[in-house]
């Protein structure tokens, strides 16, 4: 019964951490591409405010 319980639980801890790392490998593109985006925009704001 506890053995049961205890792969389980070691089950859903490697489901945990695969779908940690899923959100972590979609996030951190995601957040480059928005980064690039912001210092694009910011760039373009500097040269509006310029002319």
């Amino acid at each position: 019964m506890t053995r049961a319980f205890f792969n389980l639980s070691r089950l859903n801890i490697k489901e945990a951490i695969n779908y940690n790392y899923m959100i972590i490998l979609v996030i951190i593109p995601i957040y480059l591409i928005l980064k690039d985006i912001l210092n694009i925009l910011k760039g373009e704001f500097k040269n509006l405010n310029k002319k």
